[in-house]
């Protein structure tokens, strides 16, 4: 008996050791910053009641005003994200293959004006000062099986002493009433090629087309790089209607897949509206400061756009007197 007790402990102490160096192989964070004193970023090993997968905890206050450190530490990163209301210890709890785009997607105005979640009623009536953003960091290889074992392992912590503001304590929502694709859909979708990224429909809360990748969309709806980027980072909507994601949004609960002609043709008629509406464009007057001579006026907001090859929502910023005073397009 003696014998068999010290070689279960010998397997525990191994197993422990085994653990630990997992843990340090695939995290470095000599990278993170803390130099900001309001962001509070923690490293947690060593825990009771420890998972059976390694991972890094870093804890954000205000996380919308400090979207730099979620970038940071999540950038392509997978795991866990919770939103934490510290007023009434409400907590809600998500997972990601990419938390960075994840996270920022909540913070999309068009996300917040269409959703009817009720974390994301939270975020639209009280905003996000009072919020903590927990992220839990897990190694790059993890699967998405891996990836939703550790969130239910998180929903199941949390619920003990939080009151959990998700849709079901089911994690990867199978069970939410969100849900509107099948699950076997839903994987099909997610098998992306490059940088692929799905179409949404804000007018009819449907996903509309999935891209391949971007060059797809530089190629058959002709959008400008800057815009594509804004669009798929900062939640700007294209042409005002469409919502570009990385990621499948549970928020839009509708799937009404159309053709790329009929997509084409859709984009083209909003794209004719816009001109009509444009007629009437008030002319500018772009003044380089730094190449005086290149000054003139332009008829529209869209000719001063083409010709600099920027995107017309800066450009728009700028001339609203939204930028900070005394701030250069450009730098010009």
């Amino acid at each position: 008996m003696f014998f068999i007790k010290v070689y279960f402990l010998f397997l525990f102490v191994l197993k422990k050791k085994i653990m630990e160096f997992i843990y340090f192989l695939y995290f470095d964070n000599s990278n993170v910053s803390e130099e900001n004193s309001e962001i509070q970023i923690q490293n947690v090993n060593g825990k009771k009641n420890e998972p059976l997968f390694s991972y890094k905890e870093f804890q954000i206050f205000d996380p919308y005003n400090n979207r730099e450190e979620i970038k940071k530490v999540s950038k392509k990163m997978k795991g866990i994200y919770v939103f934490e209301i510290l007023k009434y210890k409400y907590v809600y709890v998500g997972s990601s293959i990419n938390l960075y785009s994840r996270v920022c997607s909540y913070f999309m105005p068009s996300i917040l004006a269409n959703a009817d979640r009720r974390i994301l009623r939270y975020f639209r009536k009280y905003g996000f000062k009072n919020v903590k953003l927990i992220l839990y960091i897990l190694c790059k290889e993890s699967t998405r099986e891996q990836i939703v074992e550790a969130e239910q392992y998180f929903i199941d912590l949390y619920k003990l002493t939080y009151s959990l503001l998700n849709v079901d304590l089911v994690a990867g929502g199978s069970l939410g009433y969100h849900e509107s694709m099948s699950n076997e859909m839903r994987n099909k979708l997610r098998i992306l090629r490059g940088i692929a990224f799905f179409v949404y429909d804000t007018k009819t809360h449907s996903l509309i087309f999935k891209f391949n990748s971007k060059q797809h969309a530089y190629d058959n709806i002709h959008i400008n790089h800057t815009t594509l980027n804004d669009c798929l980072n900062c939640g700007t909507l294209y042409l005002n209607r469409f919502l570009f994601s990385k990621e499948l949004i549970n928020e839009f609960p509708f799937n009404t897949f159309i053709s790329l002609e009929n997509l084409k043709k859709l984009i083209q008629k909003i794209q004719l509206k816009n001109k009509s509406i444009q007629k009437n464009s008030k002319k500018i007057y772009a003044e380089n400061i730094k190449y005086p001579k290149i000054s003139r006026i332009f008829n529209s907001i869209n000719s001063f756009a083409k010709a600099v090859k920027g995107d017309r929502s800066t450009i728009r910023l700028y001339i609203n007197g939204i930028k900070k005073e005394g701030s250069l397009y450009r730098k010009q």
